[in-house]
């Protein structure tokens, strides 16, 4: 990561030329990389082409003011620290500082031993943070990687489901692309469908590989599984975002659905979004007790069912590219 990098790299943000270099000199011998800026936009121009772990910022500059240039910054780069260095200090200055993101406030004329230790300690909190956030991503994605595999497992328990998840992936993932969702939410969509039925690890296999129709108490025992799977979710503690999602993704648009019964745009939208790739997967693929519908079979079905059990605008969507659907 960029952000680990081996020497910390300083952007100074002051129109004072002098500072500028007295900075960059003193901070350069300390072991960091530093450049510098005489504008503000200038600074963010830079920011928005690579990493700075801190920047000096000075607040009354031409051009823009470096509150502004204090806000850029933290929504180039979360990650960045911001010291605020200024001699128009005050209370109410330091109270938006903070509120803006700042990490210190220093007052001009400054002493440069209390900068340096200011820098470091910003530093060394930042390298610790940015390291423990590496740490926790990594344990997420272990398992999230293994509560994928544990629900591919479970679809491979029945040859007629065999990559199902995998499946419901790919039309959700299409329909979100038509629906002109962002990527975060796509990347969440894609998550949630690889564990819409991770639940199904509570379902007896005998009921999960019965040859035959299901009695309907063999049924309501399935219906169980959207909220086993949000309960196992809930665990984890970092994945709370895909919950409502596994949770509701057979709630139904006329409120007839399981397991409460929500009704309309009170269902999440992603979660409506994996409804119905789910149920296109399931009629376009072998079951025990019948035989797959033809994909022009199963959108005749998607079309009666609009506005009871769809969304009609993604069922409109699914709809409109459904010749590209294999």
């Amino acid at each position: 990561m960029k952000e680990l990098q081996e020497k910390a790299s300083i952007l100074v943000v002051d129109d004072e030329e002098e500072i500028c270099y007295l900075l960059q000199d003193v901070l350069e011998q300390e072991g960091y990389l530093v450049k510098t800026a005489a504008r503000g936009k200038e600074a963010i121009e830079m920011a928005s082409k690579e990493f700075f772990n801190l920047a000096i910022v000075d607040l009354k500059m031409p051009g823009i003011w470096g509150m502004e240039v204090v806000k850029a910054l933290k929504d180039i780069n979360p990650h960045t620290l911001i010291i605020i260095n200024t001699a128009y200090a005050s209370i109410d200055t330091a109270i938006e500082a903070v509120r803006q993101g700042a990490y210190d406030f220093i007052k001009k004329p400054f002493k440069m031993e209390e900068m340096i230790l200011t820098i470091k300690n910003g530093i060394e909190k930042q390298r610790l943070a940015l390291e423990n956030n590496r740490l926790l991503q990594k344990v997420q994605d272990l398992y999230f990687g293994s509560l994928s595999a544990l629900a591919a497992t479970i679809d491979a328990k029945n040859v007629h489901t065999t990559k199902h998840s995998e499946r419901v992936c790919k039309y959700a993932v299409s329909i979100a692309q038509e629906l002109g969702l962002h990527e975060e939410e796509k990347v969440i969509l894609e998550h949630a469908c690889k564990l819409h039925d991770i639940g199904k690890i509570g379902i007896p296999d005998s009921i999960l590989v019965k040859p035959g129709k299901l009695t309907p108490e063999e049924w309501q025992k399935v219906r169980e599984h959207p909220v086993i799977g949000a309960d196992i979710l809930n665990s984890s503690g970092f994945l709370k975002e895909l919950i409502p999602l596994v949770k509701y993704h057979h709630e139904r648009y006329d409120g007839s659905g399981y397991p409460d019964g929500l009704k309309g745009e009170d269902i999440p939208k992603k979660a409506r979004i994996i409804g119905l790739a789910d149920a296109f997967e399931a009629m376009t693929s072998d079951r025990p007790y019948r035989k797959a519908f033809s994909k022009e079979e199963a959108l005749e079905q998607i079309k009666a069912n609009i506005k009871t059990q769809f969304d009609p605008q993604i069922a409109d969507v699914l709809l409109s590219f459904s010749k590209h659907l294999t």
